[in-house]
């Protein structure tokens, strides 16, 4: 039956003649289950399209009995697309959904079945957090989830990742906890695990079973145990606020159409016909879903198409099995689509060589399945060379040689559209993306960022921060404001700022302890105060901080989306916005912050500041992200694309860059944070590897004629990068080892200068007499000392501006371990006879101790650092407790206020100095986590040492030069009060002139560098406070001009 137009029918003919034989077949097989494996550019997508047509063509079904699935909206947009050039409009009538989308029309369709679903809403990322949050708060203080100190909800991630596998896959508690028996009787028996010993140890033989290292290995599941138990619990919250999410939408579908047999036969005989594109990205549950619809036929009209090798979404929940549960369950027709019409044979055979290294494929577990790629474009290229490997210098030079590769390829006649440069991460192109802008050459990306984390909404919520605090106790937000001061619209001057900064640090005795500093705000409202502090603009930090006063002022009388409306107003933030080249860019992120701030206003009757901004630290704490797309998009420009995004396009020139391990094989897995045991799915054990060489083919086989790869050799910091294993899978084994590519000292100079006029920020520094002045009474400590090396600009705001630093938990939790450990030691010395206190003694101190910080902690805080410190305070003395009666006696809080080394002057207080006869100890406490690097002594690869070798041997130093006593440092240690793996750890240096003599010339060229005023440059890390705020609050200029730049500098 032709229900096709006879306009439409031609064009129909036109594409089914250009068809391949294999294609054909596809198209041709209507009946009966069909699996199409489809390799990359062998036309899958008008396969499809073609495929339908044939169908209405053949039968008597009409488009509304053919339904349609794939993996996204866009997807099955084009493919409505690409069919309505066959059919017309009818294209309108067929069925295309995403598997999301199917469940939610079934549901609506059906309130009769679903109504208890239809009064529930859908989950939002921060209602499915706090509803995390609340289920975590239920932990007893014995679940292997529950943490005392840090994040409490460090896991809330990893817990959602489970449930929505669970719920994907349709797992239950009691399936996983029998996989888990399953897999820990297959490593417990000799016959079959791999955990033995392979030489004789000890009292243990070589093939003996290893069961330390079998312990280890069941050990990586307790969380994972403790997490698969909480999924009701889980879903009882959920129920309870009237709430679902995506995987229960598919769930409850599966649930009533297995249970009721009407409603499942009412969608069998609607749709006679089902398609599935990119079947290898469906999961559990959405293959459950269309087994539910197919088996109503013995022989089910069921088509899927897709490729094992292009699976590339599994950290979204995609499974592999599919593939293999389909074949398994309906022996279907296979048929594999192995003509590229794409890319040269040269790029497939190397692309083939690549992926043939995973061992989890198709074509390795049948052997019917053959998925040799072979070029078969009508017209091939007169040139196609083999994929170039090209290795730079340092990632300079890469970005430098891939500017002069298109530069040049543009003068040949290459158009910019033709060009595309993948990568795995959009900050591994911004150099190159604003190189290109800067020069005028067109570029088109889509980039997803997260609005919360860019300059101008930062802005807002820091001042909208600033208004919450000091609306509930003035004061106490000094350490934010001090940032807020340097925003650019207020027109304030660094050096009127760091005035201000320095006379409020001067203590007045007269005023009770808490009292004894001047407050910001009182000094800003008062000129007195001002030209006191040599203020050389006081008219405008008044009127500033009038707007100030008014904001807070109006944090109780107004509503939160007016109160950000007047921030945007009164504080010429919007007007600054306004008259900036990317004003168009950053509207966009206001609005779509106040877009926010609307609809969590609609959602309540009235939207407090203080429930904004605790929602907005939800976000931030778990990763919740606001987003928008910065799109820069020009006819003909060069592409800028992931590899995740550059899949199912292609380009006449691609290039692959930053292909180092780091990025690809090595990179942070997404995984699920808690291991499921490997018997649980058919996927290799080298499963991530798999999953990025799979990426990697996408990336390559996107290229037509020409595919360029490079990697850099090292980075910006000499720190030698190891490039990808991918790039020795696709070379040859007898190819000669790559040589560096060398780019033109003169380009990588120009391709440097031109980045320069992006420069973000430089610190602009008081005066050298107030910093002289600042520098009479100065004394190095240890801890200054270590800052001072580490980063100049943290010193430089820190310990001479001494800018406001807010009260931490990491603080207050270490000052109350010390206060215990000082007066539980100061008892041994006045025992008598010598004694030591009993355990409760100290956790008695303790709690004492965390009384008197309590204002650094919440309330929940408080209970959970009070709870972890009595547990490892308790296990610390049960530990030590024998070895601290072998001193003589101790110094607690040892303080040595002034002394000197070499004329400069040093001082420092010791945590604990252990006496004995003929030398003395020193042991310093920390709190936080065992990081091995801040104990190491100078090597090659750190020659300054670790913070914490450093601050010993200062201490041996500083106590070289009291006069008090004539003690003999020998040694130092390092206490680290909280179990690492359960156990606790010490780090003891023995003294050495070597290392004396080190730290002592760090110390006198530090201080003879501070004497000269050096406090740049920054560190320059990513997480780094102050060379952050330099680069968002302190910038050199918009940009600056050619002749401004001093190339020989560069």
């Amino acid at each position: 039956m032709n229900k096709i137009n006879q306009e439409y029918l031609a064009k129909w003919q036109e594409a089914y003649d250009k068809l391949n034989k294999k294609q054909r077949e596809a198209v041709d097989v209507i009946d009966g289950p069909v699996m199409v494996i489809a390799g990359p550019g062998t036309g899958k997508t008008q396969l499809l399209a073609v495929r339908i047509g044939n169908i209405l063509r053949k039968t008597d079904v009409f488009p509304h009995n053919i339904l349609c699935l794939t993996y996204t909206d866009a997807g099955a947009a084009a493919m409505r697309a690409r069919l309505s050039q066959f059919i017309g409009p009818d294209a309108y009538n067929v069925n295309f959904y995403t598997f999301h989308a199917f469940c939610n029309a079934i549901i609506n369709e059906n309130p009769q079945y679903f109504g208890d679903f239809k009064a529930l809403q859908h989950v939002s990322d921060i209602e499915e957090i706090e509803i995390l949050r609340e289920l975590v708060d239920k932990f007893d203080d014995e679940h292997p989830l529950k943490r005392l100190k840090g994040n409490e909800y460090h896991d809330l991630d990893k817990l959602k990742k489970v449930f929505a596998t669970m719920k994907q896959e349709q797992w239950t508690k009691k399936y996983v906890e029998e996989k888990y028996e399953e897999y820990k009787d297959l490593i417990m028996d000799p016959m079959t695990t791999p955990y033995f010993y392979k030489r004789n140890s000890g009292e243990n033989k070589k093939g003996d079973i290893n069961l330390r290292d079998i312990n280890n290995e069941l050990n990586r599941y307790t969380r994972m145990l403790g997490a698969i138990g909480e999924l009701e619990n889980y879903n009882k919250l959920m129920i309870s606020k009237e709430r679902f999410d995506y995987q229960d939408m598919i769930l409850w579908v599966i649930d009533k159409l297995s249970n009721n047999d009407d409603l499942l036969a009412k969608y069998q005989e609607r749709y006679q016909y089902i398609l599935v594109d990119e079947y290898q990205d469906t999961n559990g549950s959405q293959n459950s879903l269309l087994f539910l619809l197919a088996d109503y036929w013995d022989e089910p009209n069921l088509f899927i198409v897709g490729d094992d090798d292009q699976s590339i979404f599994r950290f979204q929940g995609a499974n592999m099995n599919s593939i293999i549960d389909f074949k398994e369950k309906y022996e279907p027709r296979e048929i594999v689509l192995t003509e590229n019409y794409r890319s040269s044979q040269v790029i497939l055979d190397n692309a083939s060589k690549l992926i043939k290294y995973n061992k989890d494929r198709l074509a390795n577990q049948y052997d019917n399945i053959v998925k040799d790629l072979t070029e078969s474009r009508s017209e091939k290229s007169v040139y196609a060379p083999a994929p170039e490997v090209f290795a730079y210098l340092n990632f300079a030079q890469e970005e430098a040689g891939i500017v002069e590769k298109i530069e040049s390829l543009h003068r040949e006649g290459v158009p910019y559209q033709d060009i595309a440069i993948i990568y795995t991460r959009h900050n591994v192109v911004s150099n190159l993306v604003k190189y290109f802008t800067q020069k005028k050459i067109p570029v088109n990306v889509k980039k997803r960022v997260n609005v919360l984390f860019e300059p101008e909404v930062e802005k807002l919520l820091n001042i909208l921060e600033y208004l919450r605090i000091e609306s509930k106790k003035p004061h106490l937000g000094e350490d934010l404001l001090f940032e807020i001061l340097h925003y650019d619209f207020w027109g304030l001057s660094a050096n009127d700022i760091a005035a201000i900064t320095l006379y409020c640090r001067v203590k007045n005795n007269d005023e009770p302890e808490a009292e004894q500093y001047i407050k910001w705000r009182n000094a800003m409202n008062d000129m007195t105060s001002l030209k006191a502090a040599k203020v050389s603009e006081p008219e405008k930090v008044i009127a500033v901080a009038k707007t100030i006063e008014n904001l807070i002022s109006e944090v109780y009388n107004v509503t939160v989306q007016t109160l950000v409306e007047k921030i945007l107003t009164d504080t010429n933030m919007l007007h600054n916005i306004l008259i900036c080249d990317d004003k168009t860019w950053k509207i966009q992120l206001i609005n779509t912050f106040f877009d926010f701030v609307k609809n969590e206003s609609a959602k309540v009757k009235h939207l407090k500041l203080e429930r904004l901004m605790e929602m907005i630290d939800i976000m931030n704490l778990d990763g919740i992200e606001l987003p928008t797309y910065q799109i820069v998009n020009n006819d003909g420009g060069i592409n800028f694309l992931t590899a995740y995004a550059a899949k199912g396009l292609e380009f006449e020139h691609v290039f692959i860059i930053r292909t180092i391990s780091t990025l690809w094989e090595n990179k942070p897995i997404r995984s699920n944070g808690f291991n499921f045991p490997p018997t649980m799915t058919r996927a290799a054990g080298n499963s991530e590897i798999e999953d990025e060489r799979r990426l990697f083919y996408v990336a390559m086989t996107r290229a037509k004629n020409y595919l360029y790869i490079s990697y850099p050799v090292m980075d910006q910091k000499e720190k030698t990068m190891i490039p990808s294993v991918f790039i020795a899978e696709i070379k040859n084994s007898e190819d000669e080892e790559l040589k560096i590519t060398s780019v033109d000292d003169n380009k990588t100079i120009a391709y440097t200068a031109e980045l320069m006029k992006f420069a973000q920020g430089e610190a602009k520094l008081i005066d050298d007499e107030w910093i002289e002045s600042i520098l009479e009474n100065f004394k190095i400590s240890a801890t200054s000392l270590n800052k001072y090396l580490k980063c100049k600009l943290t010193f430089y705001f820190e310990n001479i501006l001494r800018v406001p630093l807010a009260r931490s938990v990491a603080m207050g939790y270490g000052n109350a371990v010390h206060y215990s450990l000082e007066q539980f030691f100061l008892d041994i010395n006045r025992s008598s006879p010598r004694s030591y206190p009993s355990v409760n003694k100290l956790l008695e101190y303790f709690v004492k101790g965390m009384e008197k910080y309590r204002s650094h902690f919440t309330p929940k805080e408080f209970e959970n650092y009070t709870k972890n410190g009595e547990i490892h305070l308790k296990a610390y003395y049960e530990t030590y407790q024998k070895e601290w009666l072998t001193p003589l006696d101790y110094k607690v809080e040892y303080n040595i206020p002034l002394t000197e080394y070499h004329d400069v002057p040093i001082s420092g207080k010791l945590d604990r100095v252990n006496i004995y006869n003929h030398h003395i100890s020193v042991t310093d406490y920390k709190t936080g986590s065992y990081q091995s690097y801040k104990v190491q002594p100078p090597s090659d690869k750190n020659p300054d040492g670790g913070d914490y070798w450093r601050q010993i041997m200062f201490y041996r130093l500083l106590l070289d030069g009291d006069k008090k006593h004539n003690w003999n440092m020998r040694e130092g240690t390092i206490d680290f009060v909280e179990m690492d793996q359960d156990k606790f750890i010490q780090k003891s240096f023995a003294i050495t002139q070597e290392y004396l003599d080190i730290v002592g010339s760090q110390l006198v060229e530090s201080y003879q560098q501070i004497k000269a005023h050096v406090f740049t440059p920054g560190c320059g890390e990513d997480d780094c406070k102050w060379c952050n705020f330099v680069a968002r609050n302190m910038p050199v200029s918009s940009l600056v001009s050619d002749d401004e730049i001093d190339i020989s500098e560069v």
